[in-house]
């Protein structure tokens, strides 16, 4: 937490943590020079160098989302399949 992530393509500032599992972790980033804009990050586990993928921070978990609903089931029509302005 408080960590600072350099990529040639932006810097970010590690929040907080949201979730992990066996192969990766997820945190909240926010951009190191504006901290208003939220991203996910995902850190896969491996030895070495750590691979990651930032996306923009747009919504709830989606397994918790599953899990909150009667059926446990989320309907693919309820996923909003958009491009972010921010590329």
């Amino acid at each position: 937490i408080g960590m600072i992530i350099t990529h040639k393509v932006g810097r970010w500032k590690v929040v907080r943590n949201i979730a992990s599992g066996p192969f990766s972790e997820v945190f909240v980033v926010v951009d190191a020079d504006n901290e208003k804009a939220k991203y996910a990050m995902k850190c896969e586990r491996q030895e070495g160098n750590q691979r990651y993928c930032v996306m923009q921070l747009v919504g709830p978990d989606l397994g918790k989302l599953r899990r909150s609903l009667v059926a446990k089931r989320l309907p693919l029509s309820a996923i909003d399949f958009r491009q972010s302005d921010n590329r």
